[in-house]
């Protein structure tokens, strides 16, 4: 028992470490919320828009940082609701997007004249081209995602645009954020860090990601009902998951739209595959001693964010040794230096 006791904290504290170097800084948020709510509060004020409110990734706790830290384009996103009126539906949903475009741009360019807006799929992508930097060289340039719905009458939820079918979908994106945030803190908490921890590593397939993150979400509504420690939590997470989405589409969670449907050219087969796979590489972490071992066997997992850690801690080792440099050039160690667990020792 004390064996697995101790193999699990390695894991877990390598895991931990991961989760800690995806997280999207405080003030990187703060900044991206600012903006989302500039651009709701603009079009709070169009004559059709009767309310508002925030979700997506950052309202639900699960936005994660790029793995290209330094040319982050962090993303928030805020819906509106607008009034239905008879025969509103039967407009193409581009020229309601347009509508709130025209209205919001140029009151928007009046804080930020290089401010544009582009349609997309859903919503109105508004980005500010004046990028932002942090302490540590980290620069941002929050964009904010404005999707228009259109109040369902006689059934929950809204009628959200489709640009590309054209037409309007069902939906409750409010349904959605309350769904994660009505609930106890301590699981709220813990089931965001391993739907962050699944997000990147599903992300790190690249082009063949098994689902969404939406999907991933709403899996998690499902099957994360209690706290564990994270490593044996995501290994479980990912694996359960792998059964669920064998067995059928996911369920929209709110009960709205229909199932969630995956990826271009990805089938339920490949998605459960890829699934279980992931997670019986973290489950073998959970099984080793130490935590370079763990940390060589997630690498199969987050590589890339493992890879950016080690270049994150070399640096400071690097400045030890030029700091010990004699002042003819001669190459001496530091001796006040010793390495440790983080260097992979």
């Amino acid at each position: 028992m004390s064996v697995i006791i101790g193999a699990a904290r390695a894991a877990n504290a390598v895991i931990d470490s991961i989760r800690r170097h995806v997280a999207v800084r405080d003030e990187i948020l703060r900044a991206a919320k600012e903006r989302r709510d500039l651009v709701r509060d603009l079009a709070q004020k169009h004559p059709a828009a009767r309310s508002g409110y925030n979700s997506g990734s950052v309202a639900h706790g699960t936005a994660n940082a790029p793995a290209e830290r330094h040319r982050l384009r962090c993303r928030a996103r805020s819906s509106k609701v607008l009034v239905l009126r008879p025969g509103r539906r039967r407009e193409a949903p581009a020229a309601m997007l347009e509508s709130f475009r025209d209205w919001i741009l140029p009151q928007l360019r009046e804080f930020d004249p290089s401010a544009t807006c582009e349609i997309s799929k859903r919503a109105l992508l508004f980005e500010f081209h004046q990028p932002l930097t942090f302490e540590g060289g980290i620069v941002v340039d929050p964009s904010v995602d404005l999707i228009i719905g259109l109040d369902r009458r006689d059934a929950p939820g809204l009628w959200i645009p489709n640009t590309e079918r054209p037409g309007w979908d069902p939906s409750d994106p409010q349904r959605h954020t309350e769904l994660f945030v009505d609930t106890a803190q301590d699981l709220r908490v813990h089931r965001a860090r391993v739907i962050r921890l699944a997000k990147v590593a599903i992300k790190n397939d690249g082009e063949h990601k098994a689902m969404c993150s939406f999907n991933i979400e709403a899996l998690a509504l499902q099957l994360i009902t209690e706290t564990d420690p994270i490593a044996q939590a995501l290994a479980r997470f990912l694996i359960e998951a792998s059964a669920e989405i064998a067995a059928a589409l996911t369920n929209d969670p709110a009960g709205v739209s229909g199932p969630i449907k995956l990826p271009d050219g990805i089938t339920q087969d490949y998605a459960a595959q890829r699934l279980e796979q992931i997670g019986t590489i973290v489950h073998a972490s959970v099984e080793v001693q130490s935590e370079p071992e763990a940390r060589r066997i997630l690498e199969g997992v987050f590589g890339p964010q493992i890879e950016e850690m080690r270049e994150q801690e070399a640096k400071p080792i690097d400045a030890r040794m030029r700091r010990g440099r004699s002042a003819i050039g001669a190459p001496l160690l530091s001796t006040s230096y010793r390495p440790g667990r983080s260097d992979g020792v």
